[in-house]
């Protein structure tokens, strides 16, 4: 029925239509594919350079604000910030730009109203939204990844702010607990990920895991 509360809700989030259903996820195993993760440090697009160099990835995921200036079309955009989540896609469309694919928040966060029903929700252990990057990778996409922009030291600012980042210190209990999950599957271009994970080598990209 025009104007119930139901219909006012999808009217209100047509603008969102991130068509989430274009993402295939499946928990087969895709260890072939890999991901390029793309955080938010000011080491962001020499480590993007370098990783482009050695391989081709099937996914590129975003994370945070990143995801708004971005100027590609890609894949995955995940935070552990859902309240902002809905502005940031505001912005990316003001720009322009292409729609992610899909939405990812923590399983343990509510998606904002203006996104509901367009958002997924993976597990989390924290850690940041590079680590929740990881989490998809691992037990939703099930394939491999590395990181570019994520190298979790206090010293890096970020992409867009000379400040350093300091809270990256609160994150590395959650990389060091979920170390085991992440080794062999995931790598690092750079920084204190790159000493945790190891760089991906030919051997890995191409041959033995």
């Amino acid at each position: 029925m025009v104007g119930t509360p139901g219909n006012k809700a999808a009217k209100k989030n047509k603008q969102f239509a991130v068509a989430p259903a274009q993402v295939s996820l499946t928990h087969t195993s895709h260890l072939s594919h890999m991901a390029l993760i793309l955080g938010s440090a000011n080491c962001v697009f020499e480590d993007k350079a370098r990783a482009l160099a050695l391989f081709k990835p099937d996914y590129i995921f975003c994370t945070n604000d990143f995801g708004v200036d971005y100027p590609e079309a890609f894949d995955h955009w995940c935070t552990m910030h859902p309240d902002k989540l809905a502005g940031w896609v505001r912005a990316r469309r003001k720009a322009g730009r292409p729609d992610a694919k899909q939405l990812w928040i923590p399983q343990h966060r509510n998606p904002p109203k203006e996104l509901t029903g367009l958002v997924r929700q993976s597990p989390s252990r924290g850690g940041s939204s590079g680590l929740l990057c990881c989490m998809v990778v691992l037990k939703i996409l099930n394939c491999r990844a590395v990181l570019a922009g994520v190298p979790m030291k206090v010293g890096n600012a970020h992409y867009n702010s000379p400040k350093p980042w300091t809270d990256a210190v609160h994150y590395i209990s959650a990389w060091r607990q979920s170390q085991r999950e992440l080794d062999g599957r995931i790598k690092s271009m750079s920084g204190w990920t790159k000493e945790l994970l190891g760089e991906p080598t030919p051997g890995w990209l191409y041959g033995s895991k």
